[in-house]
């Protein structure tokens, strides 16, 4: 698993070893990244908003 930062926000996502191999990431549409966006900030305990400032911030 590994976290990815995405102009929506960051998102966890799971690779299987072939597209890791090939360094591939999937085509997500945006509404999936959307909500990938929205869990992660519930795993962290934290806002869209919150997400947001951190990642102008890095």
């Amino acid at each position: 698993m590994a976290t990815l930062d995405t102009t929506v926000g960051i998102i966890c996502l799971t690779l299987c070893g072939r597209c890791v191999a090939q360094e591939r990431l999937p085509r997500l549409p945006v509404t999936t990244v959307m909500t990938m966006a929205t869990a992660h900030c519930g795993h962290l305990g934290i806002t869209l908003d919150e997400m947001a400032v951190a990642q102008r911030s890095t």
